[in-house]
């Protein structure tokens, strides 16, 4: 879409005079304004557009502005001595918090904007690359300047405002087009656009304009493997009319932990082919990137990873796992030192990462750490990437807890570093267990209610707070050596 340059809109008010004396439209934002105040009294300015909806990228086009505000009334100001001049205000409730300036020119007594910066604002505002309407208020302030003198005053002083309005924005066209629905077809639908046996992807919800990963879980059977699983990606649109854009590979991919690009087709033919039994997960980001093309994966869906090496003494026995809750970031603590290696299953005959510097290899060599503990892994089997957070110390904190929500007591671990504990006197209230006596790690129930009177309490990162429902004094263990993650109460 074509963007109208700034110079063509300054050009539709050469005879408009500014309202905060400065070269339209690229002026110095105003901050703690002091001019002198006038009485208000008998001053109308009316609403132009209250209510309407405003098509930012047509007003662009046509190189309009957007009216807000009409001087009805000057009351007792002699318009031949005082010439009247606006700021705008932007905001997305009516009470106006947050608001922000919007630069106007005056055209016959109008107080009109640039949708050019209406249309930052809004992105500013709702943080969206969405093209739906959005409401926004504008409010006016309201300048009166002696032409003879230059001497400028606000009429009604801070707290008066004018015009005050609603009005639908519609924001710029970002260029593309994403749909709500995507479907995977392929061997599903006998390589035909179908419903019937079409997989429906999913996201995690919101705009797909500003959260466009889709993703599927699929099982290819050996039959499947054998023969070869076909799979494509079409949007709702297509689906509906049983022909159109189908987004299909360049090329076809075959093997693991696959990363490549699909590009919108007019027709089926191009399909990308897994030649390997298994579950997947297919990701597709419906976004297009600058090229056109559209980023894919597929990956394994394994539920688990396994930590290998120095600090274990490389048996899978004593291993500890990384969990994931949608298959390409798996997350765990472990017990790191010397060397390591992320492995795919509970032993040696399916793979395993490597690497260094926080970039993941398959079957790489094994990974360095600087140390000798706890510590937190985070790796994502697609971005290939890999990242340790060393923990020197487990704490409880809150207000059961001696220190209150102000800071952590502190456990003691064991010699792997996974079981950490401590004998403290709690009383009735609530508590969590964190890391490094910050809120970057920590963990806590699976939901409202939580409390330790359960043999053993299950635990998440990030959970709930744990209740403490009995005062008195108590053994605490966190264990961390197995999932889920839990620990134990016991009270003396």
């Amino acid at each position: 879409m074509k963007k109208l340059a700034l110079f063509s809109i300054f050009a539709l008010g050469l005879a408009a005079v500014s309202c905060e004396d400065f070269d339209y439209p690229n002026p110095p934002a105003q901050s703690n304004e002091q001019l002198p105040v006038l009485d208000a009294s008998g001053v109308t300015v009316s609403a132009v557009n209250a209510g309407q909806t405003v098509d930012l990228a047509q007003l662009s086009e046509a190189g309009s502005l957007i009216s807000l505000g009409k001087l009805d009334a000057s009351g007792d100001f002699d318009a031949t001595v005082y010439e009247f001049t606006y700021t705008a205000e932007m905001a997305v409730a009516e009470d106006f918090a947050g608001a922000k300036t919007v630069n106007c020119v005056t055209e016959n007594g109008v107080a009109k904007v640039s949708p050019d910066e209406v249309e930052g604002l809004f992105h500013d505002f709702f943080n969206t690359i969405d093209p739906s309407a959005r409401d926004a208020w504008f409010r006016l302030k309201l300048y009166a300047q002696n032409k003879d003198t230059g001497m400028k005053y606000r009429v009604g002083g801070e707290k008066t405002f004018y015009a005050s309005q609603s009005l639908s924005l519609v924001p710029f066209d970002p260029g593309f087009t994403v749909e709500e629905k995507y479907y995977l077809i392929g061997t599903v639908t006998g390589e035909q656009i179908s419903s019937q046996g079409a997989i429906l992807l999913s996201n995690g919800g919101g705009s797909p304009y500003d959260n466009p990963e889709f993703s599927a879980l699929i099982t290819v059977d050996a039959a499947q493997a054998q023969a070869g699983y076909n799979w494509a990606i079409v949007p709702e649109s297509t689906m509906a009319a049983g022909s159109g854009v189908v987004m299909a590979p360049t090329a076809e991919f075959v093997g693991e932990s696959t990363i490549g690009t699909l590009s919108s087709q007019d027709a089926l033919g191009n399909w990308n082919t897994i030649y390997k039994e298994g579950t997947y997960v297919i990701k597709v980001n419906v976004r297009p990137n600058d090229a056109g093309e559209f980023v894919f994966s597929y990956i394994p869906a394994l539920d688990n990873l396994w930590i290998n090496g120095d600090g274990n003494n490389w048996d899978f026995a004593n291993s500890t796992m990384l969990y994931t809750s949608d298959y390409s970031t798996y997350l765990g603590y472990a017990h790191l030192k010397g060397g390591f290696k992320i492995v795919k299953a509970d032993n040696w005959n399916n793979g395993d990462y490597g690497g260094k510097d926080g970039e993941l290899t398959n079957g790489g060599e094994n990974i360095p750490v600087e140390g000798d503990g706890l510590f937190w892994i985070e790796a994502n089997v697609v971005e290939m990437t890999y990242a340790l957070s060393h923990i020197a110390t487990y704490g409880i904190i809150g207000n059961a807890t001696p220190s209150g929500w102000d800071g952590s007591t502190a456990m003691t671990p064991d010699e792997t570093f996974l079981k950490w504990t401590v004998s403290v006197a709690l009383t009735e209230g609530s508590m969590k267990f964190r890391a490094n006596d910050a809120w970057d790690i920590d963990l806590g129930g699976l939901g409202e209610g939580s409390t330790p009177q359960e043999p053993v309490l299950e635990l998440k990162s990030k959970g709930s707070d744990i209740v403490i429902s009995e005062a008195g004094n108590y053994d605490i263990t966190l264990d961390l050596s197995k999932l889920p993650y839990t620990c134990t109460f016991t009270k003396k």
